[in-house]
């Protein structure tokens, strides 16, 4: 799966620390790079509120990322509205500055949308739940995290968990995908991550609970349970349905891997860039074979003389 960390960079790029107020009503710049970066921050607080709140978004340290079926669209949808208006504020933008954001935003959310077109149509969807879980509990409880937020880690892990009302098991959401994209044919996940995943996550699983137990939160212990249990079980899903049909190369779709590198600045056809590459090779293979006897020559020689 890709991760989700483009919109997110180019969030940060664009949410600039607030100066003092200016003594006129004139909206800085930056106050309106602000307020167009935020119409993606609502987005991705919806969606992915764990990271969201890491980002500082408020008020959001009990909600959870969607995983009910659909919830790949669903995103893209959004990310689209948000687009839209974003395009349509650019197009009468006439700050240069805010007209730069404007275009590093617009440029992260079309990347993420065909990431997730992509991934979603090639790829089967396979999540490490133990570090997700672990991750959003561990955001929470950390000692520089004010102590007013931390109960909210058990809510959290209430609804990975399905306690809470109108909530479904992470667990159960995350099997039911990846076995559709098993039945569909789409590319498994590369052996090597699903063995790292299966040999850190035990440790993980148990520090959810450590943590609960460190920073003293009240009632944490049927959430704690419940979720160790769906997460052991969920380990065995991965050692029975994923390991074994995982893949033992890193081979990718032509399309996916044109699109992983685009995400690194190459903009050139994956095709070219393979010719070009054993072109470059088969003319240092040639260098070296020009020149190692030469070399042994030397070496001779000077064996001679000594």
């Amino acid at each position: 799966m890709l991760k989700r960390t483009v919109l997110a960079l180019a969030l940060l790029a664009c949410t600039h620390a607030a100066p003092a107020p200016p003594a006129s009503s004139a909206r800085t710049w930056i106050e309106r790079s602000n307020q167009n970066a935020q119409l993606l921050l609502d987005v991705q607080a919806r969606f992915i509120p764990e990271l969201s709140a890491r980002l500082g978004v408020a008020g959001i340290d009990d909600k959870i990322s969607d995983f009910a079926p659909g919830h790949r669209e669903r995103l893209r949808q959004a990310t689209k509205d948000a687009l839209a208006e974003l395009e349509r504020r650019q197009a009468g933008e006439s700050d240069p500055l805010v007209a730069q954001d404007l275009a590093i935003l617009i440029d992260a959310a079309k990347r993420n949308v065909k990431g997730s077109e992509l991934n979603e149509r090639l790829v089967v969807a396979y999540y490490a739940l133990p570090r997700l879980v672990f991750g959003s509990v561990r955001g929470l409880l950390d000692d520089q995290i004010a102590p007013a937020r931390r109960p909210a880690a058990l809510v959290r892990v209430r609804k990975y968990a399905g306690l809470e009302p109108g909530t479904t098991s992470i667990v159960q959401l995350a099997e039911a995908e990846t076995r559709e994209g098993f039945a569909k044919g789409l590319l498994a996940p590369s052996k090597l991550e699903v063995e790292n995943d299966l040999s850190t996550s035990q440790f993980l699983i148990d520090g959810i609970e450590k943590l609960f137990q460190k920073y003293a939160i009240a009632g944490h212990e049927e959430a704690a349970s419940v979720i160790r249990k769906q997460l052991a079980d969920y380990l065995e899903f991965v050692k029975a349905e994923v390991l074994p049909k995982a893949r033992d190369d890193f081979r990718l779709p032509p399309e996916l891997y044109q699109f992983q590198l685009e995400q690194v600045g190459v903009d050139i056809p994956a095709a070219d860039l393979a010719q070009r590459a054993h072109a470059a090779f088969a003319q240092i293979q040639g260098e070296m074979q020009f020149r190692l006897p030469r070399g042994h020559q030397a070496a001779e020689e000077g064996a001679d003389s000594r």
